[in-house]
């Protein structure tokens, strides 16, 4: 069975692994029906596999840890964090499990917590990356943004082609409004990972808040490219056209954004503007009066634009 998992062999492993347990149950056995579950992305049977391990053995530090894992994946954070808790009771050399409560404490939103859980991880291993990374991940989101700099730096001095950690790192510089150094993060996160939609996204963001138009058409170009039925970034690719002049072009996005989220009331104002700019005064009109049923405030301001066109 394990060596069948090791060469990805999975459905022969799990076969063997079952057959196993029928002739002897072993925590062993269990364990490894676990991991090849969990592999397979297969998490109920993965937990019932560790499950059963732990009947055996109850103290038995490594399957609680992957127990855990499983939870977090699932999105079940308090049953993860409570499992990962037991891992390093029973074994607190298990910096990974302390690592991992920290992941489940911050989508928590127990922020002190997962603090101290990871910062304990990272004294335990200091030279691990991932560590770092989640630390970052916990101060963004805690909006310790300088702080959280200094654990991304600390995470790319350790492992520089990291591109998890160069997004974490422009997330903090666009918080705190530095968009050159957010725009330059964002850059070498889409150059290592090309296809992650989210680099693209942060990076057209930097650009577009540095008023730097011309540059964040391109990476809201590849960000449809990777997502073309995202309508955040047909709207943003739109305004990026339309803070340029060039309002022809920015029409079919800004369409496109209102098609795909007819009752986005900023969507519509942004269509109904380019339309005033464009001449459509009749269509402008009729998107302000489907912005009147859905936003006073924004309705109130395409009607003054409006206005102000005659």
């Amino acid at each position: 069975a394990e060596k069948s998992r090791a060469a990805k062999d999975y459905d022969r492993a799990i076969e063997a692994f079952q057959e196993s347990i029928a002739l002897h149950p072993t925590v062993r056995a269990y364990n490894g029906l676990g991991i090849t579950y969990y592999t397979l992305r297969r998490h109920d049977d993965a937990i019932q596999a560790y499950r059963q391990a732990l009947a055996l053995r109850p103290d038995d530090p490594a399957v609680h840890y992957n127990l855990g894992l499983a939870y977090q994946d699932l999105g079940r954070d308090e049953d993860a964090a409570r499992t990962f808790r037991e891992s390093f009771r029973l074994n607190p050399a298990n910096h990974a499990a302390r690592d991992a409560l920290g992941v489940s404490l911050s989508k928590l939103k127990q922020y002190d917590e997962a603090v101290a859980a990871t910062e304990a991880a990272i004294r335990m291993k200091p030279d691990d990356a991932s560590y770092r990374l989640h630390l970052c991940d916990i101060q963004v989101a805690m909006q310790k943004y300088s702080q959280a700099i200094g654990a991304c730096g600390e995470a790319l001095r350790l492992t520089p082609d990291l591109p998890a950690a160069h997004q974490a790192l422009g997330s903090a510089y666009l918080s705190l409004e530095q968009y050159d150094q957010a725009a330059a993060a964002y850059y070498r996160c889409a150059q290592l990972k090309p296809d992650d939609a989210e680099c693209r996204r942060g990076l057209g963001r930097a650009y577009y808040l540095d008023y730097d138009f011309e540059e964040a058409i391109p990476a809201y170009q590849q960000l449809l490219r990777l997502r073309p039925d995202d309508p955040s970034a047909s709207n943003w690719l739109g305004r990026s056209y339309q803070a340029l002049d060039r309002h022809e072009d920015a029409l079919p996005h800004l369409e496109a954004a209102v098609a795909a989220q007819p009752d986005n009331a900023a969507y519509l104002l942004d269509l109904g503007i380019v339309l005033v700019d464009l001449g459509k005064t009749q269509e402008a009109r009729q998107v302000q009066r489907r912005l009147a049923s859905l936003d006073a405030k924004r309705a109130a301001s395409l009607e003054t634009y409006l206005d102000n066109a005659r």
